[in-house]
């Protein structure tokens, strides 16, 4: 029931991560279309810099707990690592932070960024819905439950899709 709970955090803190990447791009996007100045830009990615970085910490500390139970945990481990490792180093150099006066010169720099890290966030997202049912069937499923799903499911394999 615990590696159940650590995944269904995982979940919501995957969203919250992702949400906040969706809101950096979607903040840049109105600066390149002068929708917002560029004072209000840095204001609101660098309100949320600092949540992402914890969030990122924790998520790669929820993934390491949940990695003597699954195999899927260990993969995602190691492709979280390296970004908390990355958000440490620029926390580190202060670089972490938008400056009003070069939010332009690196407008797309900081786009890809967050690209890329929405493309891990969706992908270590969707690994996180599936570890969570699994756990969840395994876990509730009597070894009973799981003889007639498993007889069910040989049957309809076996069965003709045409009379249904």
């Amino acid at each position: 029931m615990l590696v159940l709970t650590l995944w269904l955090i995982l979940f919501l803190l995957l969203g919250g991560l992702l949400g906040v990447n969706i809101y950096g791009v979607i903040v840049l996007q109105d600066l390149q279309s002068d929708l917002i100045n560029p004072h209000d830009c840095a204001n609101r990615i660098n309100a949320l810099v600092v949540p992402e970085f914890v969030g990122q910490a924790v998520c790669s500390g929820l993934l390491t707990l949940t990695c003597p139970w699954s195999w899927l945990g260990v993969v995602l481990v190691l492709v979280h690592l390296p970004i908390t490792a990355f958000h440490a180093k620029l926390f580190a150099t202060q670089e972490h932070v938008v400056h009003v006066t070069d939010v332009f010169a690196k407008m797309d720099v900081e786009k890809n960024r967050r690209g890329v890290k929405m493309g891990v966030y969706v992908a270590t997202f969707v690994c996180v819905v599936y570890a969570s049912v699994e756990t969840a069937v395994n876990s509730f499923l009597t070894p009973e439950g799981k003889a007639q799903a498993a007889e069910f499911f040989k049957e309809a394999m076996t069965n003709n899709l045409h009379h249904f």
